[in-house]
């Protein structure tokens, strides 16, 4: 039984990571062939009439970061007569209070903005972007996270394409970074999301593969949003949810990669893992609810399978984890325990992330790649494999309904340059008991290695010693960064 777990794992695992070639030789192909400019292949069309375009602002208790998105708002080139700004606010905290005075202030200098609460937070982020679209009068919809400082000609930018590809259900730009260099953890951040940028969102673009809108920093035509059910919160991934069910109304995706929208990247791990959990979890709930009209809709088979595989992505955590629980136990009961590590090490570990990364780094810092593969690529592989264990639970959650729906935000400290401090922020989040797990597979991982060394499994020993070193570094840096929650632990635990 065992033997045939760990083979049928590791041929899954070989899908996910064929996914992950197939995507690097379309990127490498378009290379050879064209520029990545999204920008220059779309000429403008005439944008002397301007659409009507209504900009939402999705906040909860973001006091520190509040004003510096309404500013950057504030500032966006289109005429004022054809702007609408909505401030979507479901906070609990001070942060209602300093968005009526700001809002008061813009109202004053002429900005149609205005400050829109909800009676309660049904439906999280997207009740609230429902909610605000009853009252909006735009025909396009642009969105931004709290994160966000969008450039002034963002709309100047994306509203032209829009009006130019009548069959575009949105723009998506690429996410930028305001503090990738403030920490080895917003480091790490910002090459995993300038990957998915620069490979994933630019190859399905390119090639009319499944493209999902990102949640932030694009602008949405509301005749899709509208044709395609609209806003719904079954899930907590309602930008996937919703991109799905447009692309199957026959609506196409456009991704601009050379329009940037910077962003703040969480400086603390513990946000990471809980962005992570809601993307995964969400992701596995998009897959529960879209499997269905997928495979019944008109997509060609190739089509519905690649679908499928972006949908489920966030499963190839579950697998990792999977391959990292039996190999030990495989190790001593299957004498071609080796060949078959050999091959899941050579899908995973050897080739696909890697040159993945790689590939990113290449794109995305030409005058500087080699302090990012010293500086970043190492630490993201470990985190890779140490945060297996907090997206597996996302997984299981989303898979079989357990645990609350609850659309648990990252926090904003509004951290950019080297010495601005965090750790005493109210938003910080306390360290999590899933450390005590991370730990436990990081030992179960260095026994497989003596036990692999015990049966002769050679091979084996490098690989889980890999393991352990990514369980382990996941969880000494969220010790590291909670170390005030660890010694309230040890005097709970000391009291009688």
């Amino acid at each position: 039984m065992i033997p045939f777990l760990y083979l049928i794992t590791n041929l899954l695992w070989a899908v996910y990571t064929g996914h992950i070639f197939l995507l690097l030789i379309l990127y490498w192909r378009k290379e050879r062939s064209a520029t990545q400019s999204g920008d220059s292949a779309h000429p403008l069309p005439d944008a002397s009439v301007y659409p009507l375009v209504t900009v939402q602002l999705p906040l909860y208790n973001e006091a520190v970061v509040a004003s510096r998105l309404l500013e950057a708002v504030a500032r966006l080139d289109y005429p004022r007569d054809r702007l609408q700004i909505q401030v979507l606010d479901d906070s609990t905290d001070e942060t209602t209070a300093i968005l009526t005075r700001l809002v008061a202030g813009y109202q004053q200098k002429g900005l149609a903005i205005d400050l829109i609460r909800r009676p309660d937070r049904s439906g999280f982020k997207g009740g609230a972007l429902a909610y605000g679209m009853d009252r909006a009068n735009g025909e396009f919809i642009a969105i931004f996270d709290a994160d966000f400082v969008p450039q002034p000609d963002f709309l100047a930018r994306t509203i032209p394409e829009l009006v130019g590809h009548p069959k575009w259900a949105f723009v998506q730009a690429r996410w930028g970074h305001l503090n990738a260099d403030y920490s080895v953890i917003t480091g790490v951040q910002s090459l995993a999301i300038d990957s998915h940028f620069f490979i994933d969102q630019a190859v399905r673009h390119w090639a009319g593969l499944p493209m999902h809108f990102n949640g932030t920093a694009g602008v949405w035509r509301r005749a899709a949003i509208e044709e395609s059910g609209g806003w719904q919160h079954e899930t907590l991934c309602e930008d996937l949810d919703l991109s799905y069910r447009a692309l199957l109304q026959g609506w196409q995706p456009g991704y601009l990669p050379d329009l940037v929208a910077p962003a703040e990247l969480p400086p603390q791990l513990a946000a990471f893992k809980q962005q992570q959990f809601r993307w995964a979890k969400g992701s596995i709930q998009c897959v529960k609810k879209l499997w269905h009209p997928l495979w019944h809709s008109s997509f060609p088979l190739w089509k519905k399978l690649i679908s499928l595989v972006h949908l489920s992505g966030y499963t190839i955590n579950f697998l990792v984890l999977l391959i990292v629980l039996l190999s030990p136990i495989f190790a001593l009961v299957s004498p071609t325990a080796s060949w078959l590590m050999l091959l899941g090490l050579l899908s995973f570990g050897v080739l696909a992330y890697p040159l993945y990364y790689l590939t990113a780094i290449r794109a995305g810092h030409p005058e500087d790649w080699g302090r990012v593969i010293g500086t970043r690529l190492f630490p993201l592989m470990l985190l890779g494999l140490g945060m297996t264990l907090n997206n597996s639970l996302a997984i299981f959650q989303g898979l079989f309904n357990v645990g609350q729906q609850v659309f648990r935000r990252t926090p904003k400290f509004d951290v950019i340059r080297a010495g601005d401090l965090w750790q005493e922020n109210s938003y910080r989040l306390p360290l999590s008991g899933l450390v005590l797990g991370e730990i436990g597979v990081s030992l179960y991982c260095l026994g497989g290695a003596l036990l692999a060394f015990g049966a002769g499994q050679y091979l084996l020993i490098p690989t889980m010693l890999l393991y352990a070193l990514g369980f382990g570094y996941t969880a000494w840096v969220s010790i590291h960064e909670s170390r005030g929650d660890v010694r309230r632990w040890l005097v709970a635990l000391a009291r009688p």
